[in-house]
């Protein structure tokens, strides 16, 4: 069984530097460019950490949910970036 890269995500989204928010962003909207539904709900929870931001509810969701949330944040993401 291979580990989860969650763990790296979270890492990576305490180093809280403005690299780090940029790099977890383009990997977010990568994964939701290349329909790679696996590992979204991973990096958006990274991206909610760094950011400190919240798109997820509570509770059990599908993948659908999951990309939905994940554009929204990138949405959010595209608006900091213009201010």
């Amino acid at each position: 069984m291979t580990p989860s890269k969650g763990w790296l995500l979270e890492a990576i989204a305490h180093q809280g530097s403005p690299e780090a928010k940029k790099f977890l962003a383009e990997h977010l909207e990568a994964r939701l460019n290349k329909n790679d539904d696996k590992s979204i709900s991973s990096v958006l929870r990274a991206f909610e950490t760094i950011t400190d931001q919240r798109w997820i509810e509570p509770g059990a969701h599908d993948n659908l949910y999951y990309r939905a949330r994940a554009s929204k944040a990138i949405e959010w993401w595209n608006k900091q970036k213009t201010k």
